[in-house]
């Protein structure tokens, strides 16, 4: 059955639109004038990111529900006009600033300091490392991909592009996941390939239990974080139980965004790598002195391709700029890499943090937390306290056994640990918990924690 024409799209049908002339012809102050281009899963928002990129448009995207996000760029960046609802709207009383060819793509990281920074990158390079993923995944002009992330999140414009580079189908669904109709939806128009945050895994999960995937499917594909490791075996299972592959994807938008693609044949041996580089990218990791590990030893990851960033983007003069020289990209995770390349994650570099005096790991706690209480966790920290945020409607008293155990898994006193439950962590629309809300919510002080993409 083929795609319904209101919902999906191949880029043929989309560059039948505005051509470079016309997009220039409203730019009255030029085509190298900065357009914030709010988008989001529709297809008339999807559609409009590529025309825009087509037609080589500077632009820096942002997802259509962040109003905020809109006034914090034309504030840090000075864009001049905003594309929304087919339309470009100029911003009166600003002066365009011209954008180099270098930083024609900017977005802005998915970081929880509630600072975001933007990153800016070529289309050449946004676009090189698209093809690359296609290449990777396989991709077909038979396939169809689903718009499970908005085009503003680096893994949403990633999965957009890679699809249409390789003359497959977009199916634009701008339904929640954890919503009957968005399964109905790409059951019913024979959706091939899957792109889901790490943090649906669970969802994932009972969805393939429940026979709830379309019949068409190839491919399951996560990034956007650590998936769980507790269901990566039953990802595995289930995926091939349907008769498609499972790819742990590895990656953050500096480095353009994707850096490594588990390969569908993954032993079980081998479950919870991401994989090698894909084409043009070289990895490797370095210890805290910079000096290159031996394979197997654990330390920092650095990348090197021609996809990273131009650089970051902190002010409107900066979009004027060519290219920083960026040799060797530190990512901030810590991991390893055997003699084949294949690569694990550990955690973040920067989430190690030290409370009264005690050496804590966010990502164990978070992990450790998961295991003992039986659902999501996240984890804040301040200077004599780990502030641990389970998402459930129970309450949970600092006597409960649990609270013991979780402790002695952390090796830390259990008057060190604060529990505060909460009915659902507060997420943003890449999955990843919203630390900063987190924060208000729990009446936690100090917030430090930084994830990848």
């Amino acid at each position: 059955m083929a795609p319904s024409a209101d919902r999906a799209w191949t880029l043929g049908d989309l560059l039948q639109g505005p051509r470079e002339g016309e997009w220039h012809q409203v730019l009255d102050d030029g085509a190298r004038a900065l357009v914030i281009c709010r988008a989001g899963r529709s297809l008339d928002e999807v559609s409009a990111v590529l025309r825009l990129l087509d037609a080589a448009v500077p632009m820096v995207l942002v997802d259509s529900l962040n109003a905020r996000q809109s006034e914090d760029v034309i504030e840090t960046l000075g864009a001049t006009h905003v594309f929304e609802r087919g339309a470009f709207h100029r911003r009166h009383g600003r002066r365009a600033t011209s954008v180099h060819r270098d930083r024609m793509v900017t977005l802005p990281t998915a970081g929880s300091s509630g600072h975001p920074k933007y990153v800016a990158l070529s289309a050449e390079s946004v676009m090189g490392n698209a093809a690359a993923v296609a290449a990777n995944l396989g991709l077909r002009d038979d396939d169809v991909g689903v718009t499970t992330l908005s085009p503003a999140y680096s893994y949403g414009l990633s999965n957009v592009l890679a699809h249409t580079l390789a003359g497959a189908t977009m199916l634009c669904v701008d339904h929640s996941i954890a919503s009957r109709r968005f399964w109905e939806t790409i059951r019913d128009e024979g959706a091939t390939s899957l792109a889901f945050a790490a943090s649906s895994a669970p969802l994932v999960v009972t969805a393939l239990r429940r026979s709830m995937m379309p019949r068409t499917l190839r491919r399951i594909m996560f990034a956007g974080g650590a998936v769980d490791r507790s269901l990566v075996p039953e990802l595995y299972r289930e995926t091939a139980r349907v008769g498609a592959s499972l790819h742990v994807m590895y990656g953050q938008t500096e480095a353009g965004p994707r850096i490594a693609i588990s390969s569908p044949d993954t032993e079980p041996k081998h479950w919870g790598t991401v994989g090698t580089g894909i084409h043009g990218v070289r990895t490797r990791v370095v210890d805290s002195a910079g000096a290159e590990q031996q394979a197997g030893k654990e330390g920092r990851i650095q990348v090197a391709s021609p996809y990273i960033m131009a650089g970051y983007s902190q002010r409107a003069s900066d979009l004027a700029s060519p290219r920083d020289q960026i040799d060797w990209l530190d990512t901030g995770d810590r991991g390893r890499q055997d003699a084949t390349g294949r690569m694990w994650i550990s955690g973040r570099a920067d989430e190690i943090r030290k409370v009264s005096g005690y050496r804590i790991d966010l990502r164990d706690v978070r992990e450790q937390a998961a295991t003992v209480f039986r659902c999501s966790a996240a984890a804040l920290t301040g200077p004599h306290l780990v502030t641990v945020c389970l998402e459930t409607a129970d309450r949970i008293s600092s006597d409960q056994p649990q609270v013991t155990e979780l402790a002695e898994r952390l090796n830390l006193p259990a008057e060190l640990i604060r529990i505060v439950t909460i009915p659902k962590l507060p997420r943003g629309a890449s999955g990843k918990v919203d630390h900063v809300a987190l924060a208000e919510r729990t009446g936690s002080a100090v917030i430090e924690t930084v994830e990848e993409e």
